[in-house]
């Protein structure tokens, strides 16, 4: 429930801040290297910028979900195994939260790209 209660508003927040923030004419990108070779960012780029965050996103997502938090931490290392199961080995305890296929977890584009989906358990009828 964390995404849409929490990430959701958050994104939703940023997009229109940095929107109103283009729509001013007035950003322009590399002005604290060096204002000799910055370019202007005209408002008209926010869609892509925005697709382009999203696809960055679910890719870090992705990456730390799969290679961070389903990392096999040594069998003689109770600290590691304790830290592990605190940063994301609840997640799977939890009754719904251990329902997701694959490592991706706001979309499953990545698990496609990088076939890593895991085909979902067929359910038995209650009859």
């Amino acid at each position: 429930y964390s995404v849409p209660i929490i990430w959701v508003p958050l994104m939703l927040y940023l997009s229109w801040s940095y929107y109103r923030t283009l729509a001013q004419g007035n950003v322009r990108l590399f002005t604290s290297f060096t204002t000799e070779y910055s370019v202007a960012m005209p408002e008209s780029t926010f869609p892509g910028l925005f697709m382009l965050g999203l696809l960055l996103w679910s890719l870090v997502e992705y990456l730390i979900h799969r290679f961070l938090f389903h990392m096999k931490p040594p069998n003689d290392s109770y600290y590691l195994i304790m830290l592990h199961f605190v940063m994301h080995g609840q997640h799977h305890k939890v009754s719904r939260a251990g329902s997701h296929p694959g490592f991706g977890i706001s979309t499953k584009f990545w698990d496609h790209f990088f076939h890593t989906l895991i085909p979902e358990e067929p359910h038995p009828k209650i009859q």
